[in-house]
């Protein structure tokens, strides 16, 4: 025979065990942004990493420059005033 409360423990016991995993829903998250001139979605992730994205809809984005972006432009800049020099 089967006694509630051994029931009830062991349900408690399980969802104690295993962790819960949050879905990410793409659309209410404001991480992601969207480059204009590289014309990818991008974020930077918990790792700090930079991670671009092809494949995302870009519909409500954050228009911003990704960062090799902005690193292309300022190497670009230092390059033209080299050779104004």
């Amino acid at each position: 025979m089967k006694w509630p409360y051994d029931s009830f423990y062991m349900k408690q016991r399980a969802k104690d065990q295993y962790r819960k995993i949050k879905k990410i829903d793409f659309r209410k998250e404001n991480r992601i942004k969207f480059c204009n001139f590289c014309k990818k979605t991008w974020e930077i992730s918990y790792e700090k990493t930079l991670l671009t994205y092809q494949h995302l809809p870009t519909y409500g984005k954050i228009r911003k420059k990704c960062p090799l972006c902005v690193k292309k432009e300022k190497q670009n800049d230092s390059k033209r005033n080299k050779k104004n020099v």
